[in-house]
């Protein structure tokens, strides 16, 4: 009977095991980086009397003045209705529209505390009114179905009328 061979790795193995590793810590690596740059990067946008944590490449003061005229039209439907401690984040994406987890192209969505827009900020009002539904009214109506009653839509329209006609 022949003697077993000795434990020992053949340097073309080693120079594979080491290679497949660093690719695989490469791979971990470049995840993270992507992971970590696809996070908001929020900064705190003051208007008078309330403030907002935005994220997203938009001209404050073009935001601003979005804000304050969803605010304006909004209203009639919630009086008195403002953001002050609202702890409201708004996230301003780089595209009009997308398709969100149904599929359906949006413009905008809104869920608790967060409020992401496109670029034209023309979805703002409708979601802040589905953001003060659910702050104010305690109610959450993703079919709409109270809102021409309640005259959002109207308050809606008014709102993308009011920014397609601003400068």
């Amino acid at each position: 009977m022949l003697p077993a061979p000795p434990n020992i790795m053949h340097p073309g193995t080693l120079a594979i095991v080491i290679f497949v590793g660093v690719a695989i810590a490469a791979g971990v690596i470049s995840v993270a980086v992507r992971w970590l740059n696809a996070q908001p990067k929020w900064r705190t946008l003051t208007l008078p009397g309330f403030s907002v944590e935005v994220a997203g490449s938009v001209n404050d003061a073009q935001l601003s003045n979005a804000l304050l005229l969803a605010l304006e039209v909004l209203q009639p439907v919630w009086p008195g209705a403002s953001l002050k401690g609202a702890d409201l984040h708004i996230i301003v994406m780089d595209v009009e529209s997308w398709l969100n987890i149904a599929g359906i192209r949006v413009g905008g969505e809104q869920g608790g505390n967060r409020v992401r827009v496109g670029k034209n900020l023309s979805a703002l009002a409708h979601e802040l009114a589905h953001f003060f539904q659910q702050t104010r009214d305690d109610e959450i109506d993703a079919a709409h179905e109270s809102w021409m009653s309640r005259g959002i839509w109207r308050a809606d329209d008014v709102y993308r009328a009011a920014l397609r006609s601003s400068p």
